[in-house]
């Protein structure tokens, strides 16, 4: 129903492809996925790259307690990606 790969990113992990399919959203999943990364890192930097249409993913990151790193995103491949955010939680 929910899905999350978690990669190595620079000083800590990325949370890519977080993905809720859509007759399981709101039931919580991608939340208990996110605490379960969380705390599977706990001692290093968390990172997620957020498309900036993607409000509803933005308001739980930041729920959980993620904050706004920048208005841009280097992805895994080395490319830059202006219409993601990254969001971060130490």
């Amino acid at each position: 129903l929910s899905a999350v790969c978690i990669e190595p990113f620079k000083d800590g992990l990325l949370l890519d492809s977080l993905v809720t399919v859509s007759e399981a959203r709101r039931r919580g999943y991608a939340k208990k996925l996110i605490d379960y990364a969380l705390d599977y890192c706990k001692t290093r930097p968390v990172y997620a790259h957020i498309h900036y249409n993607n409000k509803a993913s933005r308001l739980l990151h930041e729920k959980i307690g993620f904050s706004l790193l920048c208005e841009y995103a280097h992805m895994l491949d080395g490319s830059i990606r202006n219409d993601h955010f990254t969001y971060i939680v130490k």
